[in-house]
Formats: C-alpha cells, sequence, structure tokens
C-alpha cells in the first residue's frame, strides 16, 4: 500500500474519533454548567431558602444544552470513538504485518 493509501486509511477513523472527542468535550461543558447549577439549587435549599431564579435557571440550563440529549449521546460517541481507535490500530497492525512479511521474502 502507498502513502497516500495508508494515510486515506487512517484518516478516516482518526478524523471518525476527533469529531466524537470534540463532542464529547463540548457534552462535559455543558454538562458541568447544569452541575454548577444543581450546586448552587442545592446550596440554596441548605440554607432554606430557594429563590424561583434558580429553578429557572437551572430549566434553562437543562434546555440549551439538552441534557437528556447529551445522557443519551456522550456513551455512544465514547463507544465510536473507541471503535475508530481500534480501526486505526487495525491499520497500523496490517502495516507491520505486511512490513514483516516484507522483510522475511
Amino acid at each position: 500500500m502507498n502513502a497516500d493509501g495508508i494515510a486515506h486509511e487512517l484518516n478516516t477513523p482518526l478524523q471518525f474519533v476527533g469529531d466524537n472527542l470534540r463532542f464529547t468535550g463540548r457534552g462535559i461543558s455543558e454538562l458541568g454548567r447544569w452541575f454548577r447549577a444543581v450546586d448552587d439549587l442545592v446550596e440554596a435549599a441548605r440554607t432554606g431558602s430557594v429563590d424561583p431564579k434558580l429553578l429557572e435557571r437551572l430549566d434553562t440550563v437543562r434546555r440549551d444544552a439538552d441534557i437528556d440529549y447529551l445522557l443519551g449521546e456522550l456513551p455512544v460517541a465514547i463507544e465510536q470513538a473507541l471503535e475508530g481507535v481500534e480501526r486505526a490500530a487495525a491499520v497500523v497492525g496490517a502495516m507491520k504485518a505486511d512490513a514483516l512479511r516484507e522483510d522475511t521474502a
């Protein structure tokens, strides 16, 4: 396999990994916003004075971050990134096997 073919075979799964990791990073950031809002609400509840604005903020963050979507899709994105890593590793393994065959021929 020539360098262009190798680059293509590696680029596809690596692009897949990169896309999924970028999505995961954004999702984790959104979940962080959600958890900070929850922490603020819990702290207010401990003091006995929950401002209705905290509940509104929580609803806004949940809606804007689409928490339910993230909770469903983040595990999928991680699994897909791992599959991409496995595919790239398989390409590298095949290249090594070809190199060994050439060395012993």
